[in-house]
């Protein structure tokens, strides 16, 4: 664990993330960490939901017809957009 100490204040005083570094320490902590650690159960706890007092039936009412409609793609040809050249030339007019 000392070792791994050390790597860590190593990786804070460079000026740049060296991240080989940093991930080979990550895997040292992960190795040093034993893998079979229990995982504790948190308890759970039932809820019962509420049991409702009346079943009440909606009427369904039958689905209204749709008359077919016929779908015509319509495509326009559009003309490419003019792309300007920047700035606009003044001219000066001096009389003498």
């Amino acid at each position: 664990m000392d070792s791994i100490k050390e790597d860590i204040h190593q990786e804070l005083h460079r000026l740049r993330l060296d991240k080989k570094h940093l991930y080979g320490t990550l895997l040292k902590i992960i190795d040093a960490l034993p893998q079979e650690a229990p995982v504790p159960e948190a308890p759970v706890e039932k809820v019962e939901a509420p049991v409702p007092e009346k079943v009440v039936e909606v009427p369904v009412e039958a689905p209204v017809p749709v008359e077919k409609v016929e779908v015509v793609e319509k495509v326009e040809e559009v003309p490419p957009a003019k792309k300007s050249g920047g700035r606009k030339k003044k001219t000066l007019t001096v009389k003498a």
